[in-house]
Order: structure tokens, then C-alpha cells, then sequence
């Protein structure tokens, strides 16, 4: 897996995400499983009519369907990165924003409802003291107070996501000198509809942010090893015959 560093005083910090990319996420390998069960059963019965599979092509149906899960992914990153980037503008106030985007008209309509009054978004914050950076989606104060937010645009909204935002407010909070009051996700669903998840006040914050640590102590671990089990020595250990 390749992993993105930032460059911080001209020192290499790794990001937040790749950091936790070492947590187990079995949710993937399911959704991955179903979609190329899914896709296989589609080609199957596009067959069903037919006198003969003589037309199949099994080898390059099995390589498709083992690529469905990156076809989709893909396209769910492109639709992530334009949610981003219309907010982004949006809040930038940069003139090229469509305020009849779907995008921007469900944002306002969240950003009425919970009194949002952004500070910044997509901005790049780092820890010194710990070794990482990342992008905060957005920064602002909701309903009076000092608000962190990222933004996910998956099929759901998943626990750890909490320690990405745990290692924003911290970075956030050594940077400025002010830790975030709240944080929570915005998970847009596929019809725009915005909604609030993984909502923590800064009680629960520190607590989040040493389970994060815990996992950068492992990506750092996992980081020095052996790409490949030919690297790692093997010492043939004396045989013992017992008489």
C-alpha cells in the first residue's frame, strides 16, 4: 500500500488516513465480496435464454468482476472529490459556484439548521509534537460553538472515522491554541440529503486522540518492516535427536 506524507519544517510526517489504514475494516471485504458476486450473477443471466454458454467468456468475466469493487470505488471517490470541491468554493466564496447545485442548495439548507458560520475548509493541519498532518474538510461554529467536520460521502458512516477527527481537532487545537467544542461528520448521502454522525464533544476528544496514537505506534511498527517474507532472515534451527 502506498502511504501520503506531508512535508512539515521539511520533515516527512505521514497523513492521518494512512495512519489508519491499519485498522481492520471488515465492512470492505464484504461490500467488495457482494459486489463481484453481484456483478458474476448479472453476466450469468444475461445467458439465461441462451442455447449455449459457448459465447461466455469466463476468464474475462472472472477479471472484470474481481474489478468491480475498483470501478465503484472510483466512481464514488469522483463523486466525494466534487462534493468537496463545491463546499470548498462554496465557502470561498469564489465566483464560479452554481448556488443551484444540488450540492451547495442541501449544504445551505444543513448550514441554516445548524447555524453554521465557517472559519476555513480544506485546510491543512498538522501536530509537531505527534508527527502527522491531514485536511479538515471544515472549521467553524455551530449552534455557539468551535465546530471540526469531515466529510464522507460512502455508503455509510463508520466508528473509526472518529479518530480521524480526533487527530484534526487535536492538530487543530496545537496549531491555533483553541480545541474544537465538537466534532462530527457530514455524511452526504446520495441524494444530497446531509446528516450529522460520530458526533463527540472535546470530553470525549483526548480519550479518541490516544486510541489514534495507539494506531500511529503501529503504522510506524508496520511501516519499518519487511515488504516481503524473502527479506526476512530464516536461520535453520539444530536438529535435536533424542536416543
Amino acid at each position: 500500500m502506498a502511504y501520503r506524507y506531508y512535508t512539515i519544517d521539511g520533515k516527512k510526517v505521514p497523513s492521518v488516513t494512512s495512519i489508519l489504514s491499519v485498522l481492520n475494516k471488515p465492512q470492505l471485504v464484504s461490500w467488495a465480496e457482494r459486489l463481484t458476486r453481484d456483478y458474476i450473477k448479472q453476466e450469468l443471466l444475461a445467458f439465461r435464454h441462451t442455447d449455449s454458454l459457448k459465447d461466455l467468456d469466463l476468464d474475462n468475466m472472472l477479471a472484470k468482476s474481481s474489478a468491480e469493487h475498483d470501478r465503484v470505488r472510483n466512481a464514488a471517490a469522483d463523486q466525494g472529490i466534487a462534493v468537496h470541491t463545491s463546499i470548498a468554493s462554496y465557502i470561498g466564496e469564489k465566483s464560479n459556484v452554481a448556488h443551484n447545485d444540488p450540492i451547495i442548495v442541501a449544504f445551505r439548507k444543513w448550514q441554516g439548521a445548524a447555524q453554521f458560520e465557517p472559519i476555513a475548509s480544506e485546510r491543512l493541519v498538522f501536530s509537531r509534537e505527534h508527527g502527522y498532518a491531514g485536511t479538515a474538510d471544515l472549521i467553524g461554529a455551530t449552534r455557539g460553538r468551535l465546530a471540526l467536520f469531515d466529510i464522507k460521502t460512502g455508503r455509510g458512516v463508520y466508528p473509526e472515522y472518529q479518530l480521524q477527527l480526533a487527530a484534526y481537532a487535536v492538530a487543530w487545537g496545537e496549531m491555533t491554541g483553541h480545541f474544537p467544542e465538537v466534532c462530527m461528520n457530514l455524511h452526504v448521502r446520495n441524494n444530497f440529503a446531509f446528516t450529522e454522525a460520530n458526533v463527540f464533544t472535546a470530553a470525549e476528544l483526548f480519550p479518541l486522540f490516544q486510541t489514534f496514537l495507539a494506531a500511529k505506534r503501529l503504522f510506524e511498527w508496520l511501516s519499518i518492516q519487511p515488504k516481503t517474507s524473502q527479506d526476512v532472515p530464516v536461520t535453520t534451527p539444530p536438529t535435536h535427536i533424542v536416543t
